[in-house]
């Protein structure tokens, strides 16, 4: 059977293939998922606040505070959802930092397939945290980290990039 990709729709061609290589054969087209969000770095006495990722492709792993941006939400509104939620927080203003990319293949857990997670993340500089309520607590565990103390397997891929690539001493406290 001679193929021509031009007339075949890309799902035909698939299954056009599949039938040439007979069932012996599997064909593996590893599911990808993109992630854009924002992150906020808040340093305070040369430590960074942190969160504990509880689920996800960067779970058990320390991350910034932050997450994806909803549809029609601005960075800056995101990242205020983002901190209300997860570090029951709020802030005066923000600052761009960077913006970093990483790829990471997230290995398939139980019925899960397995799957490439490409992260654009929109660093900002937090300034003059809040917290909201005293009777608040965020949805994740948080802390103050010493950054010069953690390790990359400890931290988030992104995270572990950005404590690479800027020097904290360069984030105003």
């Amino acid at each position: 059977m001679e193929l021509n990709g031009n007339q075949l729709k890309p799902l035909e061609t698939l299954q056009t293939l599949k039938e040439s290589l007979g069932e012996s054969k599997r064909i593996v087209f590893p599911k990808r998922i993109t992630r854009i969000g924002v992150y906020g770095v808040v340093i305070f006495h040369g430590k960074i606040l942190l969160i504990e990722q509880e689920s996800g492709p960067c779970a058990g792993l320390l991350d910034f505070p932050g997450g994806g941006i909803e549809f029609g939400e601005s960075p800056e509104e995101a990242l205020r959802r983002e901190f209300a939620e997860e570090v029951a927080m709020t802030f005066d203003s923000l600052k761009l930092l960077d913006n970093l990319t990483t790829v990471d293949n997230v290995p398939g857990i139980g019925e899960s397939e397995p799957y490439t997670f490409y992260r654009v993340g929109m660093i900002y500089h937090v300034i003059d945290p809040l917290v909201i309520s005293s009777e608040m607590s965020g949805e994740l565990k948080y802390n103050m980290y010493d950054w010069t103390k953690l390790s990359e397997d400890k931290c988030s891929p992104l995270l572990w990039q950005f404590l690479k690539e800027l020097k904290i001493g360069e984030v105003p406290q």
